[in-house]
């Protein structure tokens, strides 16, 4: 079961940026970057084109701001860009309160001051299982002892990075062939399970004397103990696994904790540990070496017993356990990066397009707004009036985004992880930070609207 070896795949190249789908895009970029330039350039010219000049000056006279429907359209444009940012707002909370959960997620070892590194007994020389598991011995008893380095192991497969799938059948249990149960496949050896803080909860670890041509062994997880032995007493019992049900049997051993071996959304699955040194016909092995200071410091020392045990082979994917962790998390990091820079900057258009309405409306409104002050207004009365205008606005917009937010939420349910599509907590934080950010973007126009000279603008009327 060498899982590196990926026979009769094809390597696609990535297309030359002369190739015909390259300029169709290019082409297709540039006529939509046009297309939208004059559409949002007409729309406004025609309605400037069809407007009642004589109306427009009555209404400019009274101090409109650009008669009804052209204060209507604003409004409208107001609203649609604040329930935008709403929905972007609440998605990207959503999925950063999912992060959060996932990182405070229970792995089952201690990713910390863990080096690891891949190794590949390729070449004629690995034929057999004796040659492939003198390597690996070499490698790892080259550094046990070294200063700084405390266990070293190894598995075909780290946590995190997915699964290989095998059924099993318990010795002397009625079978059914057609739903047999699931299990996950790796074979570990060397110190692994306290290299990487793997808790033993019963029986043994695996010995020297767990040899080629000794009876099989095996450990389990917790999941996998009550799966295949719901009644408890694992210890001591065989199992065969594969499609073979005459395959050699396994005793098992042990019982370890529970590893989140799959992506960290993905509950524990039950899971088989094999004797690596039994299984050597696997000739790939991730190494992992736990040290007492940065794992960076065991690179050294690794290369060195390589090159003792065999100078023709390299290792390869070296990085840090907590690298591992994160590399399955990258996805997630990049999409929750996207979604809060498109919320960001829908945010920011938002912010900026209620400013300019409402800097607009008062600079049309200014002899009005000078009149009331004549009159008796107050300066808080004429800031209250600017502000209740755009807060109202926002309250729209603020309605519509979070029942567009609802609406669309079962398209970021697959993507949540213990975090209700309707989450309290995010859905008022959004509302809160929003109402903040458009009061300061109408503090601006408004305070314009209280420096207005009553006396110009009765002089004006």
């Amino acid at each position: 079961m060498d899982h590196q070896n990926v026979i009769g795949c094809e390597i696609e190249t990535p297309a030359s940026s002369s190739s015909p789908a390259s300029c169709t895009r290019r082409v297709f970029s540039l006529a939509l970057a046009i297309g939208t330039g004059i559409a949002f350039g007409i729309v406004p010219a025609l309605d400037a084109a069809r407007s009642d000049l004589n109306a427009s000056l009555r209404e400019g006279g009274r101090g409109a701001s650009g008669g009804r429907g052209g204060m209507r359209t604003r409004r409208t444009l107001v609203v649609t860009q604040i329930s935008l940012a709403v929905m972007l707002l609440i998605g990207a909370g959503l999925l950063l309160r999912s992060f959060a959960e996932l990182t405070r997620v229970r792995l089952g070892f201690d990713p910390s001051h863990v080096l690891t590194a891949q190794l590949r007994a390729a070449g004629d020389v690995y034929d057999s299982a004796a040659a492939v598991n003198r390597l690996f011995d070499g490698v790892l008893d080259g550094i046990r002892g070294t200063p700084g380095i405390l266990t070293v192991g190894g598995a075909t497969l780290l946590p995190t990075q997915g699964r290989v799938g095998t059924s099993a059948r318990v010795e002397g249990e009625p079978v059914d062939e057609a739903n047999l149960p699931d299990l996950g496949y790796v074979a570990v050896r060397g110190d692994y399970f306290q290299a990487m803080k793997i808790p033993l909860k019963a029986g043994r670890n695996y010995t020297v004397s767990d040899a080629v041509g000794a009876p099989k062994v095996a450990i389990l997880n917790e999941t996998g103990a009550r799966l295949l032995f719901p009644h408890g007493d694992a210890i001591g019992h065989r199992i065969r696994i594969g499609p073979n049900p005459n395959s050699e049997p396994m005793q098992i051993i042990g019982i370890v904790g529970d590893v989140r071996d799959e992506r960290l959304d993905i509950p524990t699955g039950a899971m088989l540990y094999a004797n690596h040194r039994q299984e050597a016909w696997d000739q790939t092995l991730n190494i992992v070496v736990r040290t007492s200071g940065a794992p960076e410091t065991a690179i050294t020392a690794l290369r060195r017993s390589l090159r003792a045990a065999d100078p023709s082979l390299a290792l390869r994917d070296i990085q840090t356990m907590e690298q591992v962790v994160g590399s399955s998390l990258a996805s997630r990091r990049f999409a929750l990066g996207l979604i809060w820079c498109f919320a960001a900057i829908a945010l920011l258009l938002a912010a900026v397009g209620i400013h300019g309405v409402l800097a607009y409306t008062v600079t049309s409104r200014t002899r009005e707004f000078g009149v009331r002050l004549a009159l008796g207004a107050t300066t808080g009365s004429v800031l209250r009036l600017v502000l209740r205008q755009g807060i109202t606005w926002s309250l729209a917009g603020l309605a519509v985004g979070i029942a567009g937010a609802i609406a669309g939420g079962r398209l970021l349910a697959g993507s949540l992880y213990r975090v209700s599509v309707i989450d309290g907590a995010t859905y008022g934080a959004v509302a809160a930070g929003l109402l903040l950010i458009v009061v300061a973007a109408c503090l601006i126009p408004g305070a314009r609207a209280t420096r207005v000279d009553p006396a110009a603008s009765m002089r004006a009327e």
